[in-house]
């Protein structure tokens, strides 16, 4: 990671977790593991718990964290959803035999919006409640797993999620200045890595034409 990106992995299934300060990007599954390695000096500058999606994984953390570090929690309005109904198709949370412990989405999103100097884009694909974190000034984003390093493709065989809606999600990133991906699982991606996933569902769009 940068000087001032950090990595946190919470478990063997966990997602990753990162932080750009003000913003904790994702919780992973064990919120006091993650709350143990981020310590008093990251701490101290986090506001926003940032949510890619409503995936188990990605949010089973949210609850604890949320309330040890006094964070507001950004989500899309269908994160907000899943959570609320404790769908555990949803959430996958039965993939994982757990429960999501329920929690306040504090900021919804619904569209593309800038938010304390970072922009954040709703990219559809793994599920449909994607939304990516979009650093301008350090030219990063964080995209939860629509796409991993080598160009990976996230999953569209879960509940809600969309091979078309990937494509589209993917050409949006496409168009922004953005070098280096922060990915759910496995950690940095390149822009090479970008367009090989867009070959990638191209290819797997002009299938089902």
């Amino acid at each position: 990671m940068t000087s001032d990106i950090f990595q946190i992995r919470s478990s063997l299934h966990g997602s990753e977790v990162y932080i750009d300060s003000p913003f904790l990007i994702d919780s992973g599954i064990d919120g006091e593991t993650i709350f143990d390695q981020i310590g008093e000096s990251l701490a101290k500058d986090l506001d926003y718990l940032f949510l890619t999606h409503c995936h188990f994984d990605h949010i089973a953390g949210a609850r604890y964290l949320s309330k040890k570090l006094g964070l507001e929690i950004i989500g899309h309005k269908k994160t907000k959803k899943a959570i609320d109904s404790k769908n555990n198709s949803l959430t996958v949370a039965d993939r994982f035999k757990g429960e999501i412990n329920s929690f306040k989405v504090d900021i919804v999103v619904n569209e593309k919006i800038e938010y304390k100097g970072f922009e954040i884009i709703p990219t559809p694909g793994h599920t449909d409640c994607g939304i990516s974190l979009f650093d301008r000034e350090k030219k990063i984003c964080f995209v939860g797993d629509l796409f991993f390093p080598q160009g990976n493709l996230g999953r569209t065989d879960l509940a809600t999620g969309n091979e078309e809606k990937m494509k589209d999600s993917i050409e949006k990133l496409r168009e922004l200045d953005i070098k280096t991906f922060y990915t759910g699982h496995g950690g940095k991606a390149s822009r090479e890595d970008l367009e090989y996933a867009y070959e990638k569902i191209r290819k797997l769009n002009e299938r089902d034409i």
